[in-house]
């Protein structure tokens, strides 16, 4: 304890007298780890905490497998839902479980809520208490119990005011009154996959407020027996059950719910982005180690010829590598706290939307960074202090000369470092130019429809006051009427959309095509004004008239015509969606029309059918056509809402190009993340090449004032300088494209009409590494300009 109380009392006395060589570390090495800390920060709320229950890792969904077309549903009808949960004695636990919206009337103005129902057995299975009252209990799910709701933590504080006495209170819910039994705690979220205001009781015969005929998910939390046998026991069940269940053409799969969570490759691409930097932040901290510690040699030989052993000497550098490192995780903490102030205002809404927790800097990220930083400190001061406290080299170098010079490998390890911080950097710029390269061509793509001047409102109309398709369909139609009337309003339409699965498109009178079947094959339902009101041109053919309504009549786009007729044109021409699904006539073609975004390769086909204004869904979704922007409109648009309707909540108003924009989000956070990053990484590299070269020419200040005094220009000198730093930074460039274009097949799915390999990004990034090379060479070489050699040859 005497020794380490003595290295750390000398080791602050030298952090104290070095501030530039400590600041410069910790800003080095700080930049790395804090990087590391705010992408751990993301990771840690999407993937490594547990899910926000109890035993979570024992929670599995239940999915039904269709042989048929290969696909796994997760929700079932009522029937056969209720049919499985009461036969799976195998489980611990199984609850039902349906999606619902109800309409909330007790605020400011009308609000669509996110709802679940759940069965009796919600707090069993989750394992998670109300923070007030009870959760859901068996007379809760009978058919005409009082009706009753659980509040979400959120929701409890916004319309409630944290009141505690809440409990007992009632809130109107899709017209009915319903009594506050629990408030859950805060952060609880189920399901994961969306939010949700208030849980309501899922009745034991299946109906949700009243309302029959809704699909449900189904939850179990499993016993002793673990997944493999519990999932042989499900399969067995349903196949049992299918028996005497003729329509029930499922078997059950079990997946962890824990399972399911995963980074997906753009935040898998960014944790590798991460560690480069970091990787790059370690290289330069090695090498600025190196540096400082061969310009200790004479120090460290005086103190081995007093008698310190070498054990002591390395004890006393990693000491003081330590103390810095812990600098490092501060600065590191400071850091990534405000990256992710920062990416928390670009999240993509997708992200946060299935996060289970929010993503921020607490305690686990701080003792991330901190030990990140104990162990970089440990581990890159191995090589600078052994190399620092080899004895013959510290003999050497010791002479009573004062212009000892170092050895040429020790030359070539700090180049070498050097060079692997350059190729490190030049990798990470690839990927973000070729990112860049891909977002620009993103923004270009037309979408087939004009998004200027185009309002888009959507909202969940209530099953209470709009029992029917032909009520909604009616109410839609005042909407429209005055809308229209509206001034600055030129056109309504309501689109429906839908999405066909199990695809295999077929042309009359030809094979289905084996390769280039899509996923999925995003529809739309829509009237004859959808084509004037959107703004979307008709290539060949004809728009829709009223007579096509209830006909197998449909309009594509030019990608699906291309895709089974090539270049011949595809009016009057029929094709299906697959194999059991009727034939289709074409009687017109529109340009390639991105209702799912630019970069739509997973539904990179539409199909438009017709439809009426008599009958609509409770989802609708207005488009609205303005004579310039459509903000200014946007308060009558609401006004004629509560018109119609007091209670009629609107989800959702904005303009359509915040919804196009939307849809390139994650793109845009990768960029700005990637640029970031690899901004940082150039930064150091730059660093590293001046460390490296302000060394050098420290180390040669006797040969560059002879060389001086000898009558050598100044300007050749600092072009020998320039030179140096330009000969490892082009050996480090080279080597970086070779790496970026080794691991180019990990970031080929990220990019959008860019080849991985592409020249001019490849050549941009060269150059913009070389120029950085050059201004990180200007000082050192300005340093040797200046080198007065009356003032070398007085010193020797």
């Amino acid at each position: 304890m005497s020794t380490l109380f003595q290295n750390l009392r000398y080791a602050f006395r030298q952090i104290h007298r070095r501030p530039g060589f400590t600041g410069t570390f910790v800003l080095t090495l700080g930049l790395g780890i804090g990087a590391a800390a705010a992408m751990f920060s993301v990771v840690d709320a999407l993937i490594l905490k547990p899910l926000p229950y109890g035993d979570s890792e024992e929670l599995v969904e239940v999915f039904g497998y269709m042989e048929e077309s290969g696909f796994a549903r997760p929700n079932f009808a009522w029937e056969e839902a209720r049919a499985w949960s009461d036969a799976a004695e195998f489980m611990d636990g199984v609850m039902l479980h349906a999606r619902a919206s109800v309409l909330f009337v007790g605020g400011a103005e009308p609000q669509s809520l996110p709802a679940e129902a759940v069965g009796p057995r919600f707090q069993e299975v989750m394992q998670v208490r109300p923070i007030l009252g009870r959760a859901f209990n068996e007379d809760d799910a009978e058919p005409g119990a009082d009706p009753v709701v659980i509040l979400n933590y959120g929701f409890w504080r916004s319309a409630f005011g944290a009141d505690p006495e809440v409990l007992g209170e009632r809130i109107v819910l899709n017209g009915v009154r319903h009594r506050i039994i629990g408030v859950m705690p805060e952060g609880f979220k189920f399901p994961t996959y969306s939010y949700t205001e208030v849980w309501l009781p899922l009745s034991r015969t299946g109906t949700v407020l009243g309302e029959e005929g809704r699909s449900v998910g189904i939850l179990a939390r499993l016993g002793d027996e673990g997944i493999e046998t519990a999932s042989a026991r499900a399969t067995a069940l349903s196949v049992a059950l299918a028996e005497t269940m003729p329509d029930m053409n499922w078997t059950a799969q079990l997946f962890p719910m824990e399972g399911k969570r995963s980074l997906g490759e753009d935040m898998s691409f960014l944790a590798g982005a991460v560690a480069l930097i970091l990787l790059v932040a370690a290289v330069n901290a090695i090498s600025l180690l190196l540096v400082r510690g061969w310009s200790r040699i004479r120090e460290l030989a005086v103190r081995s010829a007093l008698g310190a052993s070498r054990r002591r000497l390395i004890g006393q550098l990693v000491t003081e590598s330590t103390l810095l490192a812990l600098l490092s995780g501060a600065a590191a903490v400071a850091l990534a706290v405000a990256i992710v102030a920062m990416i928390r205002g670009i999240l993509p809404s997708h992200l946060t939307f299935f996060a289970p927790h929010p993503i921020e800097v607490e305690w686990r990220t701080i003792a991330f960074s901190f030990a990140i930083a104990a162990l970089a400190g440990l581990i890159i001061d191995l090589i600078p202090a052994l190399q620092a406290t080899r004895r013959h080299s510290a003999a050497a170098e010791a002479g009573l000369t004062p212009y000892a010079t170092t050895t040429r490998s020790k030359n070539r390890l700090r180049q070498g470092l050097v060079v692997g911080s350059v190729m490190l950097s030049v990798i990470l710029l690839v990927g973000a130019g070729l990112l860049i390269n891909s977002f620009i061509r993103l923004t270009r793509v037309d979408p087939g429809y004009r998004v200027e001047e185009l309002a888009v409102m959507s909202m969940t109309l209530s099953s209470s006051s709009y029992p029917t398709s032909e009520a909604r369909g009616q109410f839609l139609q005042r909407l429209e009427a005055r809308l229209e009337a509206l001034p600055g309003i030129e056109g309504v339409t309501v689109p429906g959309g839908m999405i066909h699965v199990g695809i295999e498109l077929q042309a009359e009178g030809q094979p289905a095509p084996a390769e280039g079947q899509p996923t999925i094959v995003p529809a739309s339902e829509v009237t004859p004004d959808y084509f004037e009101v959107m703004e979307v041109p008709i290539r060949a053919g004809r728009s829709f008239t009223l007579a096509d309504a209830e006909t197998d009549n449909v309009i594509i786009d030019l990608d699906l015509a291309r895709f089974l007729w090539g270049e011949s044109n595809p009016v009057g021409q029929r094709f299906r969606i697959d194999a059991e699904s009727p034939w289709l006539t074409v009687v017109g073609m529109i340009g390639d029309l991105k209702l799912e975004g630019p970069d739509s390769r997973e539904g990179d086909f539409e199909v438009l059918y017709p439809s009426t204004k008599d009958r609509a869904s409770s989802y609708a979704m207005v488009a609205i056509r303005t004579r310039g922007e459509p903000g200014p409109l946007f308060n009558s648009i609401r006004d004629i809402v509560s018109d119609l309707d007091p209670q009629q909540p609107i989800y959702e108003l904005r303009p359509a190009t915040d919804m196009y924009a939307e849809f390139i989000d994650m793109e845009k956070f990768l960029l700005v993340l990637m640029s970031v990053l690899s901004g940082l990484a150039l930064v150091l590299a730059g660093i590293g090449i001046h460390g490296v070269l302000a060394f050098a020419v420290a180390q040669r200040q006797r040969e560059l004032g002879i060389r001086i005094a000898l009558g050598a220009h100044t300007g050749t000198l600092a072009k020998h300088v320039i030179g140096e730093g330009l000969a490892l930074a082009a050996f480090g460039v080279v080597l970086g494209i070779m790496g970026a274009l080794a691991l180019s097949r990990l970031v080929r799915s990220l990019l959008f009409d860019v080849e991985p390999t592409d020249p001019l990004t490849i050549t941009v990034i060269a150059v913009l590494a070389l120029f950085a090379a050059a201004l990180a060479s200007y000082r050192p070489a300005r340093r040797a300009m200046r080198v007065d050699p009356v003032e070398v040859l007085r010193a020797e």
